[in-house]
């Protein structure tokens, strides 16, 4: 038999719960309708998923900017037409004067290897430059071929200096093969640097590749640099890109211009800042220099977009360490491991379809949706933790425990989700569309969906496979002898005796 306590409050949670509690009464009492209920909820949440793929990062100025503002048409059509950049590579801590094939090196595999590059022309640097410039010095006998060494540069691979024939040579051999000897820029007879004649077998078209370039050697590179820099032109777009150190002489820091074309969407800006990082530290300038360093930059397509470049990641991470800390937390109040892998699982749940809905309601995934997101968490375990709690102390069937959780606290779950919903609506009527969206409806779906998960989803899962209601004298059992008869008549409200 039951005590009087006991029959007390089962009758008291029969009894009570409201409108929710009688539908979820009747819904908890039958096989048919709770299985009718997880096929609705498992349709829902493949709905939710199926998003997850579609869901875009960013957040444009356009987004930001109410419509009926000036502003807003520059923002747009900021977006929609004007996707190119203007970023550098900034370079320091290497020795410049002895490493300009690395870095003409790098210069070349960035333009041609990160996605969305300009690469019509060279980029604008000072090494380019500063190569022309000791060319120039080399063919007019200013600078003797002692003091200078030859690179390879990439730029020229390919090319073929002998590009013009004449009716009297159609092959171009005799003019090619004069060209290819007298071509001043070329190292001397029989070293590696000096340019290849060749005449096609089949064609017996001649041609003569020469893609080595001139620099002036790194004591003479030092002394003569600044010359170079109030040479012209070039020499002071070089002095524009440089930070020298305190001699005047000595190059600390550079920066080479480069140019990115039709990059519109964040996917598109998140690659190539990927690939261009991965570019530069797979260089031989970064990996072969004791402490340099090199990063590409600018504000537009690098400081505003660094946050996505693993938004994603940190998004699944930070959830992830909440729910851990969410699962001990509640394994203290629920008092049943597996009711808390219950719970934890539908929380889970609830952050699948949160992230998936963001692309059917329009939202982008940005550093302001993964804080709603991280806080949709406590939330979460607000909405589904008391029931939890509850079910493991209600006695009778695991549908009978079920229904009398949600009597007993459904109410309050719902009471507590119409005070949040009460206390962002004046949200509803902002002026800004970015404030209605990101702070109103994304905290109206948090809610729905986590109202749903607690007080429908969640007892139906517990009326199936929920644990056995816990019991005091178990944990006596384990713990220090058993407390006065007194004290015992506690447990008597809640267990047969």
């Amino acid at each position: 038999v039951k005590t009087s306590a006991a029959s007390a409050a089962a009758g008291a949670s029969k009894s009570g719960g409201g409108i929710l509690g009688a539908v979820m009464g009747a819904v908890l009492a039958s096989t048919p309708l709770r299985i009718l209920v997880l096929a609705v909820y498992g349709g829902f949440f493949a709905f939710c998923a199926a998003g997850i793929p579609n869901v875009k990062l960013g957040l444009a100025l356009a987004d930001v900017v109410p419509d009926d503002q000036y502003l807003y048409p520059y923002a747009k059509h900021s977006v929609d037409y004007y996707g190119s950049y203007a970023i550098y590579i900034v370079t320091e801590g290497v020795d410049f004067s002895s490493t300009i094939q690395e870095q003409r090196d790098l210069e070349y595999d960035f333009a041609n290897t990160a996605p969305y590059m300009d690469i019509a022309e060279e980029s604008t640097n000072y090494a380019r430059y500063y190569t022309d410039y000791t060319e120039a010095k080399l063919i007019g006998a200013s600078v003797c071929s002692s003091e200078v060494t030859f690179y390879e540069d990439k730029w020229k691979k390919g090319q073929d200096i002998c590009a013009t024939k004449s009716v009297a040579d159609p092959t171009g051999y005799m003019a090619c093969a004069t060209t290819c000897l007298s071509y001043p820029v070329q190292g001397p007879v029989g070293s590696k640097s000096r340019c290849v004649f060749e005449t096609n077998t089949e064609t017996k078209v001649s041609t003569c590749k020469c893609p080595y370039r001139a620099i002036l050697k790194p004591d003479n590179f030092t002394s003569e640099f600044p010359s170079f820099l109030k040479s012209g032109i070039r020499g002071s777009v070089s002095n524009a890109l440089l930070s020298m150190k305190p001699d005047g002489k000595t190059i600390a820091s550079s920066r080479g211009l480069y140019f990115v074309n039709d990059v519109f969407d964040i996917k598109q800006r998140v690659k190539h800042i990927k690939e261009a990082r991965k570019v530069i530290k797979d260089s031989a300038l970064v990996r072969t220099s004791a402490g340099g360093t090199a990063f590409a930059f600018d504000y537009s397509l690098y400081a505003l977009n660094e946050q996505y470049v693993n938004i994603e990641e940190t998004t699944v991470f930070a959830l992830g360490m909440s729910l851990i800390a969410a699962f001990f937390c509640m394994l203290l109040l629920i008092v049943h491991p597996g009711t808390c892998l219950i719970v934890t699982v539908l929380i889970a749940m609830v952050e699948v379809q949160l992230y998936g809905l963001l692309a059917w309601t329009g939202l982008k995934l940005n550093a302001v949706v993964m804080v709603n997101m991280i806080m949709s968490m406590g939330i979460a375990v607000e909405f589904l933790a008391h029931i939890a709690r509850a079910f493991m102390f209600e006695e009778g069937t695991r549908s009978e425990r079920a229904s009398a959780a949600v009597r007993t606290l459904g109410s309050a779950t719902v009471s507590g989700a119409l005070t949040t919903f009460l206390g962002i609506m004046p949200i509803a009527f902002s002026y800004y569309t970015y404030f209605v969206n990101y702070f109103f409806l994304q905290y109206v779906v948090i809610l729905a969906v986590c109202l749903f998960q607690g007080v429908v989803v969640l007892p139906v899962v517990l009326s199936l496979v929920g644990p056995a209601t816990f019991q005091f004298e178990d944990v006596a059992a384990c713990g220090p002898p058993k407390a006065p008869a007194a004290s015992a008549k506690l447990t008597d409200s809640r267990n047969t005796v």
